[in-house]
């Protein structure tokens, strides 16, 4: 995408076709799309009945302006020209969704428990299946964020109990508080481009047994 007036590029998108039968547990990872080598010549089907966002760009002096939805749309727009049933993609955002967390135990003030926390530590294996096809596997390995199943009874307030199936991405809070008080959590969201807060986010009062 370029700005009309100057021709300035403000964003790019990359694609891949393939086809997909729309089973989720059948979703093809991003180094499956790719193929190899990755520049999708492996794997790239003209007729393939699904586009593939594979990875975008937006040049530092547009983001927050709304362009990366612009082109959201238009590649909408484009898979349903080309009659792809299927328009998939995984992003993990960069620069964005900057957050701190604090804690407060009952009666006193709120206290950092974390420092900023701009990305999740993951690492990743390749292995080969017995096809010989290589494996990837990625792995959460985060000192803050971790996966867990979260077992409901635990789970405040009751109300949304049934709604809790499946991993859930958990905050660890690793810094000591008193046994049997009360704490809250506050999160607070920092622009990725000022540095500066931009919104909070609070929890409900837990017990601490």
């Amino acid at each position: 995408m370029k700005d009309p007036k100057d021709d300035k590029i403000l964003a790019t998108l990359s694609t891949n076709r393939i086809n997909w039968n729309g089973n989720l547990s059948q979703l093809p990872n991003w180094d499956g799309v790719a193929g190899e080598p990755t520049d999708y010549s492996s794997t790239y089907d003209p007729e393939g009945n699904t586009l593939v966002l594979m990875s975008m760009n937006v040049n530092p002096e547009f983001q927050g302006a709304g362009v990366a939805r612009q082109m959201i749309e238009l590649i909408k727009q484009q898979a349903k020209d080309l009659g792809a049933t299927h328009l998939i993609g995984s992003f993990r955002p960069n620069q964005f969704g900057k957050f701190i967390v604090y804690r407060q135990e009952e009666g006193k003030d709120f206290v950092q428990v974390s420092p900023l926390i701009d990305t999740f530590w993951c690492y990743r294996t390749d292995s080969r299946d017995p096809l010989g096809l290589i494996v990837s596997t990625e792995t959460l390995d985060d000192p803050y964020i971790y996966l867990a199943g979260p077992m409901p009874a635990f789970i405040q307030p009751p109300a949304i109990r049934p709604q809790v199936d499946g991993l859930r991405l958990v905050f660890a809070d690793n810094y000591p508080c008193k046994r049997g008080t009360k704490v809250r959590y506050q999160v607070m969201v920092v622009d990725p481009t000022t540095g500066e807060g931009t919104a909070m986010h609070y929890s409900n009062w837990l017990n601490i047994p």
